[in-house]
């Protein structure tokens, strides 16, 4: 009897360790981008509850990367759902993207939300910017208050991350600049167009400010706009024809033509 336990307690241990290092080929795959050969290693990882490997069959489901060869939204739905069920913060952000643009499953902007708050609430930088753009943007959740303060929220914690890094947070490359000058242009728009019910030039002119000298191009155009119009601001053309050129050396049609107007006239 005692040989039989210690027998089957030797089968469990070695079957625990075989799993655990089919799990790290299945990620090593994965990190190094060889994405194709990452899929078989990390079906039986996610078949067996692991939900680092769930979120990740979910997206190489999503982008084709499968036995086939063919995205199948539908299993990419099913496998970040049950890793997201499990905690999984970059699934629970996944499936907020996947709710809100109705990939394997009907658009709902309701659970996409929901979603997204359980991620920013699990420290996911981009999932404060997206429950921003939800109460900014989308239909059956549109609360410009609550819009504001997710996007002050955004701005201030993308601006910490990027003084102080927290590894704590999801973050990816880049995601600290992107996300405050974002945050900070809708700001500016929210305020610029009074979609609180009063216009404020002089927060709009503020927030735009800040998201042009991060280099966001429509907040250099606005903030071109505003000098050439007076709007939060002294009026100021030299300024104005600034910010104008800065954007319009790059291609942009509507810093061309306002620039094109100054020098006309």
């Amino acid at each position: 009897m005692n040989l039989i336990k210690t027998t089957c307690l030797l089968f469990v241990l070695f079957s625990i360790h075989t799993a655990s290092a089919n799990c790290a080929r299945a990620y090593e795959l994965y990190e190094n981008a060889r994405f194709q050969e990452s899929f078989e290693w990390m079906m039986p990882c996610a078949e067996q509850g692991d939900a680092i490997a769930q979120q990740r069959l979910a997206s190489l489901y999503e982008h084709g990367f499968t036995d086939s060869g063919a995205p199948d939204e539908d299993k990419a739905f099913k496998w970040v759902q049950l890793a997201a069920n499990q905690g999984n913060v970059k699934a629970s952000y996944n499936l907020g993207v996947y709710y809100e643009t109705g990939i394997g499953v009907e658009s709902d902007a309701t659970k996409a939300l929901e979603w997204y708050q359980l991620a920013a609430g699990k420290k996911h930088l981009k999932a404060l910017l997206r429950v921003a753009y939800m109460y900014d943007e989308v239909d059956g959740t549109v609360n410009k208050k609550e819009a504001i303060k997710w996007y002050e929220k955004t701005y201030e914690q993308a601006r910490e991350l990027k003084k102080t890094p927290d590894s704590a947070w999801v973050v990816y490359e880049g995601d600290e600049d992107e996300q405050a000058r974002s945050a900070a242009h809708n700001l500016s728009v929210i305020y610029y167009f009074g979609e609180m019910g009063v216009k404020d030039y002089s927060k709009a002119f503020q927030w735009a400010s800040i998201a042009a000298h991060m280099g966001h191009s429509a907040s250099q155009v606005n903030l071109g706009t505003m000098y050439s119009n007076g709007e939060g601001v002294k009026q100021d053309y030299t300024l104005a024809n600034k910010w104008y050129l800065r954007v319009a050396e790059q291609g942009d049609s509507s810093a061309q033509f306002n620039l094109g107007l100054h020098y006309y006239y």
